[in-house]
């Protein structure tokens, strides 16, 4: 059980894809393959919500550093001592409520940072409107100044005969 259920890191190819596309730091250890399908799922779509938020724009660093702690709890969970755990069932449970957060956040992460995407292009066609509507009422002004001084210098031009 102990054997099947040690989980050192992530798969080498998922680091380096989120790596390559992140400033965040994920602490991923060595590059063994996990055992545990369904550990190895959790924390793929954990990394997966993750890099997800921050395609949307969101700051992920809080979820990076989360994700960080649920794999100290794995790495923990491998120990003779389960650090600060107390039992290996413990460790991975603590990981799983993590990576179960991780996603979670993450996907609220990445509605609001979509939103407030949205609220900004917003926020801008209303401004564009705006400034349409007052540069177009002040040429409109502006045309009629000009007409009225044109029609009042028509008006008082002296008619002279030769």
């Amino acid at each position: 059980m102990v054997a099947a259920g040690l989980l050192l890191c992530l798969l080498t190819n998922i680091y380096d894809s989120y790596a390559a596309t992140s400033g965040n730091q994920i602490d991923m250890g060595t590059t063994a393959v996990f055992e545990d399908d369904e550990m190895s799922s959790k924390i793929n779509s954990a990394l997966g919500a993750i890099h997800d938020a921050e395609d949307s724009g969101a700051d992920v660093s809080t979820l990076v550093d989360q994700f960080n702690i649920a794999i100290d709890q794995l790495r923990s969970a491998e120990g003779p001592d389960y650090g600060s755990c107390g039992s290996y069932e413990h460790c991975v449970d603590n990981a799983n409520q993590i990576f179960a957060s991780i996603v979670n956040d993450a996907k609220e992460l990445g509605q609001n940072a979509e939103m407030k995407h949205y609220e900004n292009v917003l926020k801008m066609l209303i401004y564009a409107v705006i400034i349409a509507f007052a540069l177009s009422s002040l040429g409109v002004y502006l045309y009629g100044r000009y007409r009225s001084s044109e029609l009042r210098r028509f008006l008082e031009m002296e008619v002279r005969e030769n």
